[in-house]
């Protein structure tokens, strides 16, 4: 938040020490609080430490339920950053076999950065395939989501607004990793990840694979990613 108000801690110092300490000491580092502990303190929510987290806009608590057959399949291709983002070459191999496995819409949500991907990926198929890529606000975009029946994310800003809301779907991490306090907190969304010594490689993401060869999202195959994601 901006203008004196309060801040979201960060906790560098500890993201640090799991960033540039070997893996087998992590179990010994004191750990950041996750994301959504950190936001739910700062809005000063009075739920206890074992609360679970909740998706509240203005006043009112948005939880996903059955959204019956004609709900769409919710693609979220985008990340803040290269390292926390499947590859493209992926998401449209994936899409393609999505559209023969399941009859239902298939929506595409993200920022405008986003908007050349989707318009590639609305391109397999124009008549079932809708982009809203930096269309929507936030709140329009925590809506679809709960009114989706599941969703594909990576390691950004909606998978903690669905996480929240209990939606159902798969969560592909690729730099980052569970120490660092970006993993979902509920059963709903299940993760995906390669078990990679190198990772985490940056306590927030980087813009390109120091190692060079990105096994940690490219070995994540859309044909495992699929088959994981049509059984949630």
């Amino acid at each position: 938040m901006r203008g004196g108000g309060p801040r979201l801690p960060k906790h560098r110092l500890q993201k640090l020490g799991l960033v540039r300490l070997p893996r087998a000491l992590h179990g010994f580092l004191p750990q950041p609080p996750p994301v959504w502990r950190r936001l739910q303190r700062l809005a000063e929510f009075q739920d206890g430490e074992h609360s679970r987290p909740r998706l509240v806009i203005q006043g009112e608590e948005l939880r996903w339920r059955d959204p019956g057959p004609q709900a769409a399949e919710i693609l979220v291709p985008g990340a803040g950053h290269w390292t926390k983002r499947w590859p493209a070459e992926h998401w449209i191999t994936f899409l393609k076999a999505l559209l023969e496995a399941s009859p239902r819409p298939v929506e595409i949500l993200g920022g405008p950065q986003e908007g050349d991907l989707a318009e590639e990926l609305r391109r397999a198929a124009p008549d079932r395939v809708r982009t809203l890529c930096g269309e929507l606000s936030l709140e329009e975009s925590a809506r679809r989501l709960v009114a989706g029946r599941r969703l594909l994310v990576g390691d950004t800003g909606l998978l903690h607004m669905a996480d929240a809301a209990g939606v159902p779907g798969i969560a592909l991490f690729g730099s980052t990793t569970r120490e660092l306090g970006f993993f979902p907190a509920g059963p709903s969304l299940r993760v995906l990840e390669r078990p990679e010594a190198c990772r985490p490689c940056s306590h927030i993401g980087r813009d390109n694979c120091p190692e060079g060869h990105f096994r940690c999202m490219r070995d994540l195959s859309p044909q495992d990613v699929l088959a994981a994601y049509l059984d949630c």
